[in-house]
């Protein structure tokens, strides 16, 4: 088994408040020639602000999970809740504090996105698994893989193509494997690449 080596860091609870509030008050953007200090939240993009997030949010996600008997999976700022029964009765989730929004984003308690994964629950109960790409629901066209006249190493496009092989076998139910497979070659060969080369390491590939 691994066994992961961490220092504790002993500081007087005082001094870590100071260098706590130092690092939330004093974050400033520039923009328009224009100095502006952030006066809500954390840094976005410092070095401790997912720390502070997460030291500040388990609390909460601790005590809803202890209370409602339920499950839980929060990345960063997608949270994911499997339970029969958590909203109250305005249909709100009261895991964290009124002023921290939580957007409830499926529309359906049966089909879920949570990341780049799909869950769906089929009429035979039975839960479904397959890719969820945002890019998709885009207005515009996103560019998602090297064209295949790139400069670039043969041996680049052989790896995209089996990294995305391995993706979907990964995260998708059997019934809707083939569906993105056709899904991949079709998106490959409209970037140029050469037709044998996609069959034949979607061939030799061994599925689940």
């Amino acid at each position: 088994m691994f066994n992961e080596r961490r220092q504790v860091l002993d500081i007087d609870q005082n001094i870590f408040r100071n260098l706590l509030n130092f690092t939330t008050k004093n974050s400033y953007i520039y923009q328009n020639n224009l100095v502006y200090n952030q006066i809500k939240g954390v840094p976005q993009g410092g070095r401790s602000s997912s720390l502070i997030s997460n030291l500040f949010l388990h609390n909460y996600e601790k005590s809803f999970i202890k209370n409602q008997k339920t499950i839980l999976y929060r990345y960063i700022d997608d949270v994911i809740i499997l339970s029969k029964t958590v909203c109250n009765k305005n249909n709100e989730l009261p895991i964290y504090p009124s002023y921290l929004e939580l957007i409830k984003s499926n529309d359906s308690e049966r089909n879920v996105n949570f990341l780049d994964l799909n869950i769906s629950i089929d009429n035979n109960n039975k839960i479904i698994t397959n890719i969820f790409d945002k890019r998709n629901e885009f207005n515009f066209e996103i560019v998602k893989f090297q064209r295949f006249n790139s400069c670039l190493h043969k041996q680049v496009f052989k790896n995209i193509i089996l990294s995305q092989i391995i993706r979907i076998n990964r995260l998708c139910s059997p019934n809707v494997l083939k569906l993105q497979l056709n899904k991949l070659k079709e998106q490959l060969l409209k970037y140029g690449y050469n037709k044998n080369l996609v069959l034949n390491i979607i061939d030799n590939f061994k599925f689940k």
